[in-house]
C-alpha cells in the first residue's frame, strides 16, 4: 500500500476538473463555488483545501483577506465541524516587480509565503494575526531596499487535514524495569480520563501522605481538581493542549517524556517556562498499542540514573536529560541547553565509538580554484541607511596545470556584477574543455611497475587490498 506523507502529495492526486455541461461552474471532481475559487477535498473530506484568487488590481494583502473574510471563516468552520479537530495552514502567492537601476528593464518574480501549521484543538482562527504574519514575511522579502514591490496578489489558499492528536487517558501498568526505579507515581484512573490532572497534582506535593497512604489512588486527588483551570481544554488532555494549560495555570510548567522503542527516555515536550515557575511538573507518557497514559515523575535522577556510573543523586538537565554529579555544573549548563530545541543524547554503539576519517575524496587536489575579491563604497539610500555598492573586483584562477595556472583579471567601472558573472561564465566554459581533452598516460618505468604490483595497501585510505577492493 502506498503511503501518502504530506498534504501536498494528497492534493496532487486530484483528478482534472470535470464540469457538468449544463453549468460550467460546477465540478464533478471537486467542490467548486466558481471556476477560479476552488474548494477541493478527498478521502471522505478528511483532507482539503480552498483557494481565493486575486485580480490584477489586488495590491493590498490586508484588504484582500478582509474582502474574503466571511468566506474564509465559513470554509474554516465547515472543515472544523466535519473533522472535530484539524491541522491547517495558509499559503499566499504574490507577484512582485522591480525596476532595473538603469530604468530600462522591469523584472518580475513570484514568491509564496506560508504560515506554520496550526492545530485547531488549541486555538480558533485569528485572521488579524494571520494578516500580521503575512505582512511581516512580505516586508522581510521586499524590504532592505531591494526595490521589489507588489504588482498582484495571485491567490490565498487554506489547506487542512483531519487531526488526531496524541491523547492520554487510559490506565497502563508501568514496565517492570521502570517500576523498579521507584521514580514514578502511576495514578490508577480506570474510570475516568483525568490521568493528566492527577499526575500534575501528585507532583505539586499538595497532599501530605503518610507511610500507609497510597499515592496512586485517584480519590486522593479528586477534591483538589478545582485547583487546576481546565476551561476549554478537552479531556483526555492532548500534548498540543498543554500550552493552553500553562497559559491558564500561571504557576505550573509541564515537561513530557516518552519511552521509545529502545526503552530510552526521551523528551517530547519541554516547557518554555521550565525552571521559572513555582511548580515544575515532569510527566512520563506510557503507551500500549493505541492506549496512552500520563504518569508523574517524582525523581528524575532515579528515572535516568542508569546513564551514569555515579552512585549517588544526580542533577538532571530538563532539556537534554543529561545527569550531572554536581548542581553547580547543571546550573552552568541550563542557560546554554535551554536555547535549543528538544534534544536526545545518543551514545555510540559498541564497535562504533571511534570517530574515523572516511571522506577520502577530499584528499585529492581539485583541478582548479577561483578566488575573488571585491571593492565597494558606501552610498546613502532613500531611508538614509548605508548601502554597499561594488566598484570593482579582482579574480584569479589557479590550477594544477602549469600552462593554465594563475589567470588574473582586475576590473573597475560600471556594471561590476554583470562583468563579474560574465567572466565566471567564460572561465567555466574554458575550464570544462581542459580536463576533457584525451591525453594518453605516460608509460610506467620498470621500477614503477614493480612497485605497483607489489603494493598491498592503498596509499589514500591505508586499507589492505582484497578481492573486491582493488586499485
Amino acid at each position: 500500500m502506498q503511503t501518502i506523507s504530506s498534504l501536498h502529495e494528497v492534493l496532487s492526486l486530484f483528478a482534472s476538473h470535470l464540469y457538468v455541461p449544463d453549468d460550467g461552474n460546477v465540478c464533478n471532481t471537486c467542490q467548486h463555488r466558481d471556476a477560479s475559487n476552488v474548494g477541493r477535498c478527498c478521502l471522505d473530506r478528511v483532507i482539503g483545501d480552498r483557494t481565493w484568487s486575486g485580480s490584477a488590481n489586488e495590491l493590498d494583502v490586508s484588504h484582500f483577506i478582509r474582502l474574503h473574510c466571511d468566506d474564509i471563516t465559513i470554509t474554516f468552520e465547515t472543515a472544523r465541524n466535519e473533522n472535530e479537530a484539524i491541522k491547517y495552514y495558509f499559503e499566499l502567492e504574490v507577484r512582485f516587480y522591480c525596476v532595473a537601476p538603469d530604468g530600462d528593464d522591469v523584472h518580475h518574480t513570484t514568491a509564496r509565503f506560508y504560515m506554520p501549521p496550526i492545530t485547531l484543538d488549541v486555538d480558533n482562527l485569528d485572521l488579524p494575526d494571520i494578516v500580521r504574519q503575512f505582512l511581516e514575511k512580505i516586508d522581510g522579502f521586499s524590504g532592505q531596499n531591494s526595490g521589489w514591490s507588489i504588482v498582484q496578489i495571485n491567490y490565498l489558499r487554506l489547506c487542512w487535514g483531519r487531526y488526531r492528536p496524541l491523547v492520554a487517558g487510559t490506565f497502563i501498568l508501568m514496565p517492570k524495569f521502570i517500576a523498579a526505579k521507584k521514580a514514578l507515581v502511576n495514578i490508577q484512573c480506570h474510570d475516568d480520563e483525568n490521568c493528566f490532572q492527577y499526575s500534575v497534582l501528585a507532583r505539586m506535593n499538595i497532599i501530605k501522605f503518610g507511610s500507609h497512604d497510597h499515592k496512586s489512588r485517584p480519590f486522593q486527588y479528586k477534591q483538589y481538581l478545582r485547583m487546576l483551570n481546565m476551561d476549554s481544554i478537552q479531556k483526555p488532555v492532548t500534548l498540543s493542549s498543554i500550552d493552553k494549560f500553562e497559559k491558564q495555570n500561571a504557576e505550573i510548567s509541564i515537561n513530557v517524556l516518552y519511552l521509545d522503542d529502545n526503552r530510552d527516555v526521551v523528551p517530547v515536550r519541554t516547557s518554555k517556562f521550565c525552571n521559572q515557575r513555582r511548580h515544575h511538573v515532569t510527566l512520563l507518557l506510557l503507551t500500549d498499542r493505541e492506549k496512552l497514559h500520563y504518569t508523574c515523575v517524582q525523581c528524575l535522577s532515579r528515572l535516568i540514573g542508569d546513564r551514569t556510573n555515579h552512585q549517588h543523586k544526580t542533577y538532571v538537565c530538563h532539556y537534554c536529560l543529561h545527569p550531572f554529579s554536581k548542581e553547580d555544573v547543571l546550573l552552568d549548563d541550563v542557560p546554554i541547553c535551554g536555547r535549543h530545541q528538544l534534544q536526545q543524547i545518543l551514545y555510540p554503539k559498541p564497535g562504533k565509538e571511534i570517530l574515523m576519517f572516511n571522506k577520502f575524496h577530499f584528499q585529492f587536489r581539485v583541478l582548479f580554484a577561483i578566488y575573488a575579491d571585491f571593492e565597494s563604497f558606501l552610498q546613502k539610500s532613500d531611508d538614509h541607511s548605508d548601502v554597499h555598492v561594488p566598484s570593482g573586483f579582482c579574480v584569479v584562477t589557479t590550477g594544477i596545470f602549469q600552462e593554465h595556472d594563475y589567470r588574473l583579471l582586475c576590473y573597475m567601472g560600471e556594471n561590476v556584477m554583470d562583468e563579474f558573472f560574465e567572466h565566471m561564465q567564460r572561465e567555466e566554459l574554458r575550464i570544462r574543455t581542459i580536463p576533457s581533452a584525451d591525453v594518453p598516460m605516460n608509460e610506467m618505468t620498470t621500477e614503477q611497475r614493480a612497485k605497483h604490483d607489489a603494493t598491498m595497501e592503498c596509499i589514500i585510505c591505508n586499507r589492505m587490498f582484497t578481492a573486491d577492493r582493488v586499485t
